[in-house]
């Protein structure tokens, strides 16, 4: 059995459309292969999660890696 090799990282600027999620913690982070995106969902921001009544995030954002 072969061993691969990362030979050189490199980081790349993606675009983007549309807002972006804010930070957060507590969060999910999946990768979907069947249509090639990662989505988020929920998690919690302390300033956006300030108010009692918001203790969590409950938004999902999909990005698409083509």
């Amino acid at each position: 059995m072969s061993e691969g090799k990362v030979m050189g990282v490199e980081w790349q600027k993606v675009k983007q459309q549309g807002v972006p999620p804010c930070g957060r913690v507590g969060h999910t982070l999946s990768y979907l292969p069947v249509n090639q995106s990662l989505i988020i969902i929920g998690g919690r921001n302390d300033q956006m999660c300030a108010n009692p009544h918001i203790p969590m995030l409950d938004d999902m954002y999909l990005f698409l890696l083509d």
